[in-house]
């Protein structure tokens, strides 16, 4: 289910990076040099987190990838 959750919610960021960007800054955690760079890379490591995940694929760590995206979007 955490799989299925991660590839369906990285699809619209993908789809439509800007506007993940402008969510982005608007927590202002990241500076404007990192911010759209973060919003290219994080829906792709998500994508593939998710695929992984739900292929079984490295389980451990994934498992520790996901946990610190799970944080870090917890921010």
């Amino acid at each position: 289910m955490l799989a299925g959750l991660f590839i369906y919610t990285s699809l619209d960021k993908i789809r439509q990076p800007a506007l993940f960007a402008k969510a982005i800054y608007n927590y202002q955690l990241l500076p404007d040099m990192l911010l759209h760079p973060a919003a290219i890379l994080l829906p792709w490591l998500e994508l593939v987190t998710g695929v992984m995940l739900l292929l079984n694929v490295f389980p451990k760590t994934i498992s520790g990838v996901m946990l610190g995206l799970l944080s870090l979007f917890t921010l």
